[in-house]
């Protein structure tokens, strides 16, 4: 427990109440753990062994609560049994151990390093005594680099295969941004020497950018099925990193066995928290990680690496990265027409009991501006009622559902989105989207 007193500032703060932890005399088959949260007990006192360092193991997860709010390999074992709670304890230390991407002030490469030590699988690699380990936290020595394998590694240990399916065969409507994604990109990378032939620039990458619920990513892995290409989804999470420049690094990697096992797709979801905008913002370690974006992505086409970048907020990239070069094609996701919306109908209600008959064009025209999250919620939601009355999906009760919710994109997210098309077009100023005056007060 953690014990905050109420006086000199809140600076008495102190760790209480070490029931089970162990004295110096204790025999190691003493089990006192088995009433304990097993998160925090190490790993060797489940096997009756136990010393100092088992206690500072605790210690650390202690630290580690504090730190992100989450215990360490932390899973569900409710409804276990005892035995089978311990084994799934052990057998998630036996994986890396996650470094959760949360903007803690005090986090540095040093409290890491502490943090990996006192939470070591090994006894031996972690703090001898709680003098080390306080007079590491108060930075009186220095700890050395935590064992590799605790450090948390990307997924890149998955083989890189090509994306298979049925293309955009699977992608109703929006026939115009296929056609364009078909005859601008996929027929040069499907034919690079003839492209070359015609002197034809091989395109780097490409901006999918529009509301949420739009289907970005849905339409980036389709398109990765029609090019045939190896295919590497990537979120900001994924490249997250508490070391200085360890984002860089990650980065270099990511593209480095891109290039590999080329030709490869890397479709970055929530591009804009990968590559800010670097006059807002403050972080200096945000300017290393576009700058390596930058570099990367520099002629990357030629390596036989093509990039998709997904974002709902394309204005808050880096201007360097969007500039052709990189990001050679921009295409804006609309919300879905009305072929488009016709379709997802179709296919969400395609293996439900619905009754005969039921007018897919009119629920696509009752439902304009719906995206496509909005359209699985009123299929749900008819079919929910459906099975409650236990009877067949109808066409009225779908009507029902669509008259009691409206868009989760408004009209004015709209306009702001044709702005900010009409600026990355080139038709429209930058500072559109804030001419119109608001309006203040009630």
């Amino acid at each position: 427990n953690i014990y905050l007193g109420l006086v000199d500032n809140f600076s008495n703060l102190k760790l209480i109440d070490f029931g089970a932890s162990r004295f110096a005399d204790l025999k190691p088959s003493v089990q006192s753990w088995r009433n304990q949260d097993l998160f925090y007990v190490a790993n060797e006192r489940f096997f009756g062994e136990g010393s100092v360092r088992s206690d500072l193991f605790s210690a650390g997860v202690v630290l580690y609560k504090l730190l992100f709010g989450i215990m360490p390999w932390g899973t569900n074992i409710a409804g276990l049994t005892f035995q089978e709670q311990v084994q799934e304890v052990v057998s998630m230390r036996n994986r890396p151990l996650a470094i959760p991407n949360v903007q803690t002030i005090e986090m540095d490469n040093s409290l890491l390093k502490i943090l990996m030590k006192a939470l070591a699988p090994n006894p031996s690699q972690r703090f001898s005594s709680a003098q080390e380990f306080f007079d590491a936290l108060e930075g009186r020595i220095e700890v050395s680099s935590a064992p590799i394998s605790m450090t948390k590694t990307s997924d890149s240990t998955k083989p890189l295969q090509a994306k298979k399916g049925n293309g955009f065969a699977d992608v109703a409507g929006m026939d115009d941004i296929k056609n364009l994604m078909q005859k601008k990109i996929i027929n040069v990378l499907k034919d690079p020497e003839r492209a070359k032939r015609y002197e034809l620039q091989i395109p780097n990458g490409m901006l999918l950018y529009g509301p949420p619920g739009c289907g970005k990513t849905f339409i980036a892995e389709k398109f990765a099925e029609e090019a045939g290409y190896n295919y590497m989804f990537v979120k900001s999470s994924d490249l997250a990193s508490v070391y200085i420049h360890g984002t860089q690094e990650k980065i270099g990697q990511l593209f480095q066995e891109a290039r590999d096992k080329a030709p490869t797709i890397i479709n970055f979801d929530e591009f804009d928290a990968l590559a800010p905008d670097r006059s807002k913002v403050e972080h200096v370690g945000h300017s290393g990680e576009v700058n390596e974006f930058l570099s990367q992505m520099n002629n990357c086409g030629q390596d036989g690496v093509f990039v998709i970048a997904s974002t709902n907020r394309p204005d808050l990239i880096d201007p360097a990265v969007r500039r052709t070069g990189r990001l050679d094609i921009k295409i804006f996701i609309p919300v879905p027409d009305s072929a488009a919306r016709e379709g997802m109908f179709k296919i969400k209600l395609k293996n439900k009991p619905c009754e005969q008959g039921i007018d897919f064009a009119r629920l696509a025209s009752l439902t304009q501006n719906f995206v496509a999250s909005d359209i699985a919620y009123v299929v749900n939601d008819a079919t929910q009622r459906a099975f409650d009355d236990n009877v067949d999906i109808s066409q009225s009760l779908l009507e029902e559902v669509i008259s009691e919710n409206v868009p989760s994109v408004t009209e004015s997210d709209l306009l702001v989105y044709e702005q900010i098309k009409e600026t990355l077009d080139g038709k429209g100023s930058k500072t559109s989207i804030s001419k119109e005056r608001k309006h203040i007060g009630f």
